[in-house]
């Protein structure tokens, strides 16, 4: 049974990742991408749906970690804080 649910995450993963550009393109939401899985009959299309949004959410987090790591300031971060803060956004490390 685990072996069967585990095939159809790795189906589910795969079939995200090769739909993404496209999703990504177009900007599509979840709800417009289930439609469309489902009118090409792919099956749990829900699900699959849902990973290929998370797919621009853990790119983005993952690309912020390594300006992160690599001593950059998080664009995230920065934004975040208000341009009359009285701590400057250029030398808050000081």
């Amino acid at each position: 049974m685990h072996l069967i649910q585990f095939r159809e995450i790795i189906r589910d993963a795969e079939v995200a990742y090769a739909i993404h550009p496209i999703v990504r393109k177009y900007l599509l939401t979840v709800e417009d991408t289930s439609k469309a899985l489902i009118a090409c009959g792919v099956p749990r299309a829900a699900n699959v749906a849902r990973i290929t949004t998370r797919l621009d959410m853990t790119a983005a987090n993952l690309t912020e970690r390594k300006s992160v790591a690599k001593g950059e300031s998080a664009p995230a971060v920065e934004a975040a804080i208000p341009v009359d803060n009285p701590v400057s956004k250029n030398n808050w490390r000081q």
